[in-house]
């Protein structure tokens, strides 16, 4: 029963945001991000300095101003491998997150895990003159192909206009 309790929380969260990202909200037309269901990226360049980009990416409480499908996010102390975070979606209940790697100024990857599966986010700075920087997403494990083919086409369609509005915060600051 611990097992299967916050398997489904995470099932609901993910759905949640996978609706609120794929129809129920207003996102204007663009493309999906690039690649497959099971493992997609997206980059966008801004003239925003990296810095500004890195300091929303880093400060959880700000991922609720760029990403439309949450409620709030939130991280205890400054991100660094092994510290742990939470996301809540706009419906549905609380996901955890782990940082699993972070290069000051430059990258980090966190991961969530998923009931015989992990989904991988990893954000990267990749040039700084003009500032260029990419989300990836990848789901893996038993059942990855399930997780992917539920929710990647909703996460695929919804990343695109998040960093958009990343970059717009980014130039605002």
């Amino acid at each position: 029963m611990r097992l299967v309790a916050p398997a489904f929380a995470f099932i609901l969260t993910l759905l949640a945001a996978c609706t609120s990202a794929s129809g129920t909200r207003s996102m204007p037309d663009t493309a999906l991000a690039a690649g497959s269901n099971r493992a997609f990226s997206h980059e966008v360049t801004t003239t925003a300095a990296p810095d500004a980009v890195w300091a929303l990416w880093t400060d959880a409480s700000t991922w609720s101003q760029w990403d439309k499908g949450l409620k709030s996010a939130s991280h205890k102390g400054p991100m660094a491998a092994g510290s742990i975070g939470q996301i809540m979606p706009l419906s549905g209940p609380a996901s955890k997150f782990t940082v699993e790697a972070l290069v000051p100024g430059q990258s980090y990857r966190f991961t969530t895990d998923l009931p015989l599966a992990k989904l991988t986010v990893t954000r990267e700075i990749i040039g700084t003159s003009p500032t260029r920087f990419r989300h990836d997403v990848r789901f893996s494990g038993l059942m990855a192909s399930f997780w992917a083919s539920r929710f990647g086409p909703g996460f695929r369609a919804a990343l695109p206009p998040t960093m958009n509005t990343l970059a717009r915060l980014a130039e605002e600051r």
